[in-house]
């Protein structure tokens, strides 16, 4: 059995450890964009574009593209979930980016989403093919993907658990955000 215990908290990592749960150290950050800053301007390199996703024929490149990094999703995420996510009140189509090469292959994703009621704003995914990497996509995915939700104006802007191994952690801190939480993972053999 797993538990997380995040930084501000300093009663639960008692507690769990009363109850011989094993700290096995720091696990994930949670990170905020401060709304006063200014955007990296990152730029594509040539030969690749930034567009939203907008039909069916997009949602299958975004799910092959996403199961190009995430094993999970090669097996969970489907046309039918893409469907139905786009249709959740947090969705909003011009905030589902990919980065697609000359021939229109999709080959990076970023998505950001916005609660309706609170008006957050969460940096759900961003990542390129592996065969697509360290050429800058994520940068300008990334600088791309603020650049739209700030006119939505949100009154937070946020990135939740993020493994501590993830190369993601240097890009996010590069371009302003800041470490709010840091996580650490209990366990106990039940």
């Amino acid at each position: 059995m797993y538990m997380y215990t995040v930084s501000s908290d300093s009663s639960r990592p008692q507690v769990l450890t009363e109850r011989d749960y094993e700290d096995y150290g720091l696990h994930e950050y949670n990170y905020e964009f401060p709304l006063n800053v200014s955007i990296p301007n990152n730029r594509l390199p040539e030969g690749y574009s930034i567009r939203s996703v907008s039909n069916e024929q997009d949602y299958l490149k975004y799910i092959e593209v996403i199961g190009s990094v995430y094993d999970h999703c090669r097996q969970h995420m489907t046309i039918e979930k893409m469907r139905f996510m786009t249709q959740a009140e947090f969705y909003h189509q011009d905030l589902t980016l990919a980065a697609v090469d000359d021939s229109g292959r999709f080959v990076g994703f970023c998505m950001f989403r916005l609660d309706p009621l609170t008006n957050i704003a969460e940096m759900e995914l961003l990542d390129v093919h592996p065969d697509f990497r360290n050429q800058g996509l994520e940068e300008a995915m990334l600088s791309e993907g603020l650049q739209r939700v700030m006119k939505y104006r949100p009154i937070l802007l946020c990135v939740v658990e993020v493994d501590v191994s993830e190369p993601l952690n240097e890009k996010l801190e590069s371009a302003g955000f800041i470490r709010s939480v840091k996580m650490n993972m209990w366990g106990k053999m039940i």
